[in-house]
C-alpha cells in the first residue's frame, strides 16, 4: 500500500489513500504538443479472477489466507509481511481487487518543470479535447472580477450546466465553477469572485483554464513516475484515480 520514493537527498514514502485535494491540473495549455499517450488495461481469459492475501494465524504462526471475491478459481496471491489479522488482510485484498478492476487507464505525457510541482502518488487532473476530457487553453483578457475572454470560442451546453476550473499560480486546481455565456463564445462569466488570481497574457504567464460539463470535466490520475527528459522537460506517469479503489481498504488508506 505504498511505495519507497528518493525526493531530491530524502528518501520517503508515497502512501496510497483517498486523497480529496489535487495537487495539481495539465492541460492541453502546459503539456509538450503531440505527447499525450493514453492506454487502457483490458481483461483476457488468462487473467486472475480474483485476489488471496497470505497471512499469519496469531495463535499457530502458521500461514492462512483470505480471498477477494471468496469464490475466485483462479486468484493471484500476495504475502503481506508480518500481518497477523485477518479483519485487515481482507481489507487489504479487497483494496487489491480493487486495484486490479479499477485502475485500468495509464496516462503518459510530457510537460516543463510544473510537473516536478506532485510528488509520486499525488492526485492530479487532467484535461484534453483529445480524448474529450473537456476544452482547455488560457485566458487572454481579464474583463473584471467575475468576467473574463478566453483563446477560443467555447462549446457551450445548452441542455447541462457548464463548468470552468483554473489553474493557479503554484499549479493547483481551482474550485470547479458554474459559468455562463457573456457577450460572445469566448466571454466566461462567473458567479463568485474565483478563489484563484487570474492573470491574462500581459506580463504573467496566462491563467490555464478547463471548460465543459460535469460529466466531462477531467479526469483524475496518481502520479506514479516522473523521467527528466533535459533541462526543463519532463514526463508524467499517472494512473487512474478514483475515491472507490479504497472502499472498504485498510482504514490508513479509506480517509474521508
Amino acid at each position: 500500500g505504498a511505495k519507497v520514493i528518493q525526493v531530491g537527498g530524502l528518501t520517503t514514502i508515497a502512501q496510497e489513500q483517498a486523497q480529496p485535494v489535487r495537487t495539481a491540473m495539465f492541460t492541453s495549455a502546459n503539456m509538450v504538443r503531440d505527447s499525450l499517450k493514453i492506454e487502457y488495461g483490458f481483461d483476457t481469459d488468462n487473467d486472475y479472477d480474483g485476489v488471496t492475501v497470505e497471512y499469519r494465524d496469531p495463535v499457530s504462526w502458521q500461514p492462512a489466507f483470505v480471498t477477494q471475491p471468496e469464490d475466485a478459481e483462479y486468484p493471484d496471491t500476495y504475502t503481506l509481511f508480518g500481518c497477523t489479522d485477518k479483519f485487515y488482510a481482507q481489507k487489504y485484498a479487497r483494496y487489491m481487487r480493487n486495484v486490479k478492476r479499477l485502475r485500468r487507464k495509464k496516462v503518459t505525457f510530457s510537460t516543463e518543470l510544473d510537473g516536478i510541482i506532485p510528488r509520486v502518488g499525488d492526485r492530479f487532473a487532467v484535461a484534453s479535447p483529445m480524448p474529450n476530457w473537456a476544452t482547455s487553453g488560457v485566458v487572454t483578457d481579464v474583463i473584471d472580477a467575475v468576467t473574463i475572454r478566453v483563446d477560443r470560442m467555447l462549446p457551450w451546453s445548452e441542455t447541462e450546466d457548464n463548468y470552468m476550473m483554473l489553474r493557479s499560480d503554484v499549479g493547483r486546481p481551482s474550485s470547479s465553477y458554474v459559468v455562463t455565456k457573456g457577450a460572445d463564445d469566448n466571454e466566461v462569466v462567473f458567479g463568485e469572485v474565483p478563489d484563484v488570481t487570474i492573470n491574462d497574457a500581459q506580463g504573467m504567464e496566462p491563467t490555464s483554464y478547463v471548460f465543459g460539463t460535469q460529466d466531462n470535466m477531467v479526469r483524475d490520475f496518481v502520479l506514479s513516475k516522473i523521467t527528466p527528459q533535459g533541462d526543463t522537460i519532463v514526463q508524467i506517469e499517472g494512473q487512474t484515480y478514483t475515491a472507490a479503489i479504497y472502499d472498504g481498504a485498510p482504514p490508513q488508506m479509506d480517509i474521508p
